[in-house]
């Protein structure tokens, strides 16, 4: 009895209320308001502001991106140097207007090839609210492209897309059974190392690598060299999630020592991702407008559309499956949003909540430099 697609869409969109949302927006120092507000008037300047982006003007989409929490998230990341997170943004900015990111429709049909195999899915909440992102390197089908990359990517969005308010990182599996050779190229793994680093600072919550064979360990061994203490003390190695209190079990599939009954099938899973982070998004869209629209709008504020379910665990664990039922992922309306805030108000933020989950940067995290000429002259063969 596999999961449901009526259950299948609640996962996705809803944690189980064994899972701890944050209760209280966090709170921000004096020094990280002053710095965010600098930013805000880089992205928003007027007639006498000493300097301005070169990214302007910049699409709604955009705006909504550039939040209260990421603006901390990219300050953080630099060690609340104000010049390079201007620097940093618009070059993620401009990063994310090349790949096409805030395309969402076209780039779900441009990369789901590369999401048939069922290599890579989010499901399921960890006990702090994290969406959980699982990746199986051993499924995959396909040649190393840009579009490898662009799936890549695609889901870390989504990923991201599924974060309840207060809620800023995600919690990372990546099983490795059955995987015989490393898991892909050094100048692959440059490129995802390097997307991380500058473009998704601070979204690491927990990584759990599983059945990790020896070739890849060898691999994995070689490249944490580079790896400062900060980001190693949230890899996990060979943990059960449910067991280590990771994930809640009733939010972890049956693989990893949970209660949920989940088989990857494209033609269940792919559209239905798309479609429930657009209809988040929209209400989204639709809280940020009232909040006055703009650059450093609170996500605490404008993701209001989360309620806590109150579907029986059955109904999520095992049922009947059914993939030819009408799925519409249910959504709050912003009638339905309670708001507290004025427009660009210096909202408070747990500054914890960020600093905690620090992932790659040039603090935290791999010396590029260093391990691109480590690289040229590392090879790796498949185990016989």
């Amino acid at each position: 009895m596999s999961i449901s697609g009526q259950a299948l869409a609640h996962l996705l969109s809803t944690p189980r209320p064994s899972v701890r949302l944050p209760s209280t927006p966090p709170v921000y120092t004096p020094d990280q308001t002053r710095l965010i507000d600098a930013l805000i008037a880089y992205f928003t300047p007027t007639s006498t502001s000493p300097d301005k982006s070169p990214c302007l003007p910049l699409s709604p989409d955009e705006q909504l991106f550039l939040s209260r929490e990421t603006l901390i998230r990219f300050l953080t990341g630099t060690k609340n140097d104000l010049s390079h997170t201007k620097a940093r943004l618009d070059k993620c900015l401009t990063w994310r207007r090349s790949l096409g990111v805030d395309q969402i429709s076209e780039t779900a049909a441009e990369v789901a090839p590369e999401g048939v195999c069922g290599k890579e899915f989010v499901l399921g909440y960890s006990t702090k609210g994290q969406p959980v992102l699982h990746f199986l390197p051993n499924k995959s089908d396909t040649q190393e492209s840009q579009r490898q990359l662009k799936h890549v990517v695609y889901m870390l969005e989504r990923t991201a897309d599924l974060m309840p308010p207060g809620v800023n990182n995600l919690v990372l599996i990546i099983d490795f059974a059955g995987k015989k050779s490393a898991p892909t190229s050094p100048g692959m793994a440059k490129q995802f190392i390097s997307v991380l680093q500058d473009f998704y600072p601070e979204r690491l919550g927990t990584a759990v690598l599983l059945s990790i064979p020896w070739i890849v360990r060898k691999f994995l061994d070689f490249a944490f060299t580079f790896v400062d203490p900060v980001t190693k003390a949230k890899v996990r190695w060979h943990v059960d999630v449910v067991k280590e209190g990771i994930v809640p079990a009733d939010e972890a599939v049956k693989d990893y020592g949970g209660t949920v009954d989940f088989a990857y099938k494209q033609e269940d899973y792919w559209n239905l991702l798309r479609d429930t982070v657009l209809a988040k998004r929209a209400v989204w869209r639709e809280n940020w407008k009232q909040l006055g629209g703009g650059v450093g709008q609170p996500e605490w504020e404008f993701k209001k559309e989360y309620q806590q379910p109150t579907a029986p665990t059955s109904q999520l664990v095992s049922s009947p499956s059914n993939s030819q039922q009408q799925l519409s992922p249910a959504t709050a309306t912003s009638s339905e949003i309670t708001y507290a805030a004025t427009p660009n108000a210096s909202t408070p933020a747990r500054s914890e909540s960020v600093s905690s989950d620090a992932t790659y940067h040039e603090n935290h995290g791999l010396d590029l430099h260093s391990f691109d000429k480590a690289m040229g002259g590392l090879v790796i063969v498949e185990d016989a």
